[in-house]
């Protein structure tokens, strides 16, 4: 069924935050997302924030964006969901993950809690989250989101990225290493790779203190900082394998993006990796060194498991298909909007 075969069926803005650079994640999603309604004949558009949402001027100034607005719906695609407090007309939210609240004092994370969270969940019509793990975090912590539908759509992955051989360099394989923010647990990766003949590309910029660690365990490592969504692809292209043994993740686009190229992945047993990564991982502790260099080790020196993570990988990916999310979408708008 297609938008045009609805009866008083308006069209949906889709509000984006402006984003600081190099920081697309979301809006790539949603584009394709905005992109694949269009196709399916639902009208809709896309708004922009026109500041960024830092400080207490800037956000009073992107709540009165949103309120002089005249949607009949209105879609926030996360990160500024404190909008939904004025929007006039019907609101979707979209939650990516909850990791600001472990990382903020008392009063701050009490601030955030209610209007980032609690007040926005309780005013929107549609609440969407991109894992089950978001789902259990946000009824966890806010108490809004235990009497309210959290419906999860996850995350499409992109057409850029798609299916490259290469040999795997057994004696010497290029890791790749997504991101260096805490959660991404770096730092037991390095430990992990002490005295493993192999190059980490991490891609994200590096503290000196995890400069100094790498030096004190003779890592060989590559570090790309702001590179393009091209630059990206071809990074993965490049590997041999991911490594992405975070301590909590809302979704793990990473997994999903190596497994369409085609790599193995060694990834953490917690949190949304597993859901993410169905059956098409090698799983690790990431709180334990010992258990993400035997994960590492197996993959390196397995041929026949190595392969069997990839074609699983393919199997697995087939979940976020892009048109598959955006239908998601239209049969949520449908149902709790229309």
């Amino acid at each position: 069924m297609t938008a045009k075969s609805e009866k008083s069926w308006g069209e949906i803005a889709f509000l984006y935050r402006k984003p600081h650079a190099h920081q697309y994640s979301i809006e790539d999603y949603f584009a394709r997302v905005q992109e694949d309604l269009t196709a399916l004949g639902v009208e809709n558009h896309a708004v922009t924030s026109c500041y960024l949402s830092r400080g207490l001027l800037p956000r009073l100034k992107i709540a009165w964006q949103v309120l002089r607005r005249r949607d009949w719906l209105l879609h926030i695609t996360g990160d500024i969901t404190f909008a939904a407090l004025v929007c006039r007309g019907k609101v979707a939210i979209t939650i990516h993950d909850t990791q600001v609240l472990s990382r903020l004092s008392a009063i701050p994370r009490m601030i955030v809690s209610l209007l980032w969270f609690e007040l926005p969940i309780r005013r929107a019509d549609l609440v969407t989250v991109n894992s089950e793990e978001t789902a259990r975090c946000l009824r966890d912590r806010i108490p809004a989101a235990r009497g309210k539908d959290l419906h999860v759509v996850p995350v499409s992955v992109s057409e850029k990225f798609r299916p490259s051989q290469k040999p795997f360099n057994a004696q010497k394989p290029r890791i790749l290493q997504i991101g260096t923010k805490p959660n991404k647990n770096v730092g037991r990766l390095v430990e992990a790779l002490r005295e493993v003949e192999c190059t980490l590309c991490i891609v994200g910029p590096i503290s000196e203190a995890l400069r100094q660690r790498l030096e004190v365990n003779k890592i060989e490592y590559d570090n790309l900082v702001n590179i393009t969504k091209k630059e990206l692809v071809r990074v993965y292209e490049d590997c041999d394998l991911l490594a992405f043994a975070s301590i909590e993740e809302g979704f793990g686009m990473p997994i999903v993006e190596a497994q369409r190229i085609g790599r193995p992945i060694v990834t953490s047993s917690i949190s949304s990796m597993p859901e993410v990564a169905g059956n098409a991982a090698c799983f690790v502790d990431p709180t334990n060194v010992d258990s993400i260099r035997a994960g590492l080790t197996r993959v390196i020196e397995d041929e026949y498991y190595r392969n069997e993570l990839v074609s699983l990988g393919f199997v697995n990916v087939e979940r976020f298909e892009r048109r598959r999310i955006a239908e998601r979408y239209w049969e949520l708008y449908r149902a709790y909007v229309a």
